[in-house]
């Protein structure tokens, strides 16, 4: 158990409201420093830089520190060309399916600026521009058959198998038109695969499950990626009806969701309101349910916090931009 669970709630309200208001004073300069320096990146080396969501909890001024290092180890490569890259710097080196460097941000700029020399950066162009051909397919088969978009999982993506797939299905749907007459609009279609079934040499399963489905939780259909138009126009049409229920009801529940949230940052004087992403979306609605309930007790302490919904009580980090995590089955008794 943390050091926060034994807070009172009214001692950790207050903690977080000290360490945010110093916290906004110290890092007035430093989120300037970071658009300049990125800016600096983009226009001088044609590059574009992030820093991955796993890093999310690093304070600005060590997110400022790597963007440094990036540009002294850009430095030691001058003669490399990245203009039109984009390099991600996370927990790992190499080239993703969408073309993004990976820096692993532990090491030093003397091995970023050797993995820059090294990696394959024909590669990485020809797999950004593969990534934008296939959305484009992917937007080309989903205006086709008049549904509301066709994806697949990242692994799935890159291989040939799912290029050809959507090949096919728009060649077929230009000639059948859409599926269930235009009925559909609002289906999603999710491609799904097997590698050792692709012959691969892989045992992976991309996107379970391998068969025709409907995910009842947010609404969509599966189809695995070996499938005929027929046989996916046959299957939309027999249960397409069924997940159009459920994701109405997907819909609702988020709409819902975002309407309980906007209304508990208004009443509650909150400046940020969020949800861990871990969370479900019944705990998130009963999180902001007992916090409206008991809103006239809460005002006093959340005016101007920054809050995220989660499963632990945690108070911000000195020096980051981090909001307080509120554990969603919060006690108003331990006010």
């Amino acid at each position: 158990m943390s050091e926060e669970e034994d807070l009172r709630l009214s001692d950790l309200f207050q903690q977080a409201s000290e360490i945010q208001r110093q916290m906004e004073v110290s890092l007035l300069g430093l989120e300037q420093k970071l658009v300049v320096v990125k800016n600096a990146l983009c226009v001088g080396r044609g590059i574009r830089v992030s820093v991955c969501s796993a890093l999310a909890g690093l304070t600005l001024r060590e997110q400022l520190a790597l963007l440094q290092r990036l540009g002294k180890a850009l430095d030691l490569c001058k003669d490399i060309n990245l203009v039109g890259h984009a390099v991600l710097i996370g927990d790992r080196y190499g080239v993703d399916n969408l073309g993004n460097l990976w820096l692993k941000h532990e090491d030093s700029e003397e091995k970023w600026s050797s993995f820059f020399s090294a990696v394959d950066l024909v590669k990485a162009l020809r797999y950004k521009k593969e990534a934008t051909l296939r959305r484009g397919l992917e937007f080309k088969v989903a205006k086709l058959m008049e549904i509301e978009m066709i994806f697949t999982h990242d692994s799935l993506s890159i291989h040939p198998h799912y290029s050809q797939f959507l090949n096919e299905i728009a060649e077929g749907a230009l000639q059948h038109g859409a599926v269930g007459g235009g009925k559909f609009q609002e289906l999603p279609v999710k491609v799904t695969g097997n590698l050792e079934e692709l012959g691969c040499g892989a045992t992976e399963e991309i996107g379970s499950p391998m068969s025709f489905e409907v995910d009842k939780t947010m609404g969509y259909v599966t189809v695995p990626v070996y499938e005929s138009l027929t046989n996916l126009y046959k299957f939309i049409e027999q249960h397409g009806e069924e997940a159009l229920a459920s994701r109405l009801r997907f819909k609702q529940l988020e709409e819902h969701l975002e309407g309980m949230k906007k209304k508990t940052r208004k009443i509650l004087k909150l400046r940020h309101l969020s949800f861990d992403n871990g969370l479900s979306r019944d705990k998130c609605i009963s999180a902001c349910t007992r916090l409206l309930r008991n809103a006239h007790e809460f005002t006093r302490y959340t005016e101007g916090l920054s809050i995220c919904v989660s499963n632990e009580h945690k108070l911000p980090q000195s020096g980051s931009k981090r909001p307080l995590y509120l554990k969603w089955d919060f006690s108003i008794s331990d006010l």
